[in-house]
């Protein structure tokens, strides 16, 4: 049996109309800071259609913020010149971590704390017993609580790519491997460089 088309159905082949914006909004003191849209019922008239949204940036008064860079200077040597390293900040201990990465002719896997307070650089888990491989372009984070460094994946010296999982322990700086076993047909997660 052949079936029925609604008169009001919409035509596939339409071009839907615009939404037209006209930025005539002033935003009162109770507006968020962000995009506002109203319903404009003039414009709606004007371009024959039901609803036609008017979409407006805000306007603030008050004093603008101005963001200026400041050089932090060590008090001491820290790790040398390099790239591709990983850094991570620690709130609950106000220190920067950075680790491995490359200078051109070497890759590192040496860690280091720098104390925003007083300045000052630190070799940390310089006697663990174990260590994750020398890697350049890895993934590193610092737990919620701020007492374990992770860090995964990466790619060594030869370029071949890394997939495991290491911790350090903040306070007994030693680093344990947590690498998991993949299962058949289930590879481990890998970094590329641009993608982190």
């Amino acid at each position: 049996a052949p079936t029925e088309t609604p008169t009001d159905a919409p035509n596939p082949t339409d071009t839907p109309e615009p939404i037209v914006a006209a930025p005539t909004h002033t935003p009162n003191p109770t507006d968020t800071p962000e995009l506002i849209a109203e319903v404009s019922p003039e414009l709606a008239a004007e371009h024959d259609s039901e609803v036609v949204a008017e979409v407006v940036e805000p306007e603030f008064a008050g004093e603008t913020i101005q963001a200026t860079w400041q050089e932090l200077k060590p008090a001491n040597a820290g790790p040398g010149p390099r790239y591709e390293h990983a850094i991570q900040y620690n709130p609950a201990t106000n220190q920067l971590f950075v680790f491995g990465g490359r200078d051109g002719n070497q890759v590192f896997n040496d860690v280091w704390a720098l104390n925003l307070d007083d300045l000052t650089w630190r070799p940390l888990a310089v006697n663990s017993p174990t260590a994750p491989l020398a890697r350049f372009s890895t993934v590193m984070m610092v737990d919620a609580a701020g007492k374990n460094l992770y860090l995964a994946t990466g790619q060594r010296q030869d370029n071949n790519v890394l997939n495991d999982v290491w911790r350090l322990d903040l306070t007994s700086e030693t680093w344990q491997d947590l690498t998991a076993t993949a299962g058949p047909g289930r590879p481990l997660a890998t970094a590329r460089p641009g993608e982190i």
